[in-house]
């Protein structure tokens, strides 16, 4: 039974990085280093 709560939570989590990756984008990131350092 843990085995297959796993793979659940390891996909949901697959999903929750690609979603991530999705949204951090070189240019994105770049606005929040320049947003958290320089304000």
């Amino acid at each position: 039974m843990t085995f297959f709560m796993n793979l659940s939570i390891q996909s949901k989590l697959q999903l929750f990085t690609e979603e991530l990756h999705k949204h951090f984008t070189p240019s994105f990131l770049e606005k929040l280093v320049r947003t958290t350092y320089y304000s």
